[in-house]
């Protein structure tokens, strides 16, 4: 019989591997890393951000950004990467193909949550949810404070 979680945590690292997993594959299937696929989420919800606001937002290194960057624009995926990496260009946009797959895979990765969690009612998805969102909260504050409501 295959190992069970017993907590609560190692419950949500089996369903995170889950999703990571199945997210994975569908990524690959579309000759993406889960990186790469962060730059373009990334660019798809900004207004044309620079190397050094999609290397912020990401919390990743510029010169890596902007590898990425290189390599999605040689892809046929984003528009705008310079050829020198001195330049700093106006803003980086996905390219009409970029636009049409990332729609695409926001879809499956919606989908992805409806396969893990179809077994939830409405009422439990919230319920979950608000939970998940306590514990992100409770988890951010300094050491000593207590949560909102508590």
């Amino acid at each position: 019989m295959p190992h069970r979680p017993t907590s609560p945590g190692a419950w949500l690292s089996l369903l995170t591997e889950e999703l990571r997993s199945y997210f994975n594959q569908e990524l690959a299937r579309h000759g993406l890393a889960l990186g790469e696929w962060g730059v373009l989420l990334a660019i798809h919800y900004a207004d044309r951000p620079t190397v050094g606001e999609l290397a912020e937002r990401l919390s990743a290194d510029p010169e890596r950004v902007r590898m990425r960057i290189e390599q999605l624009t040689a892809r046929g995926l984003l528009d705008g990467a310079p050829a020198d990496p001195a330049q700093e260009p106006a803003g980086v946009v996905l390219s009409h193909e970029g636009r049409e797959l990332v729609p695409a895979l926001i879809e499956i990765a919606s989908g992805a949550d409806s396969m893990i969690f179809k077994g939830l009612t409405p009422g439990q998805r919230d319920e979950l949810e608000g939970c998940l969102r306590q514990l992100l909260t409770v988890a951010e504050l300094p050491a000593g404070d207590e949560p909102p409501g508590a």
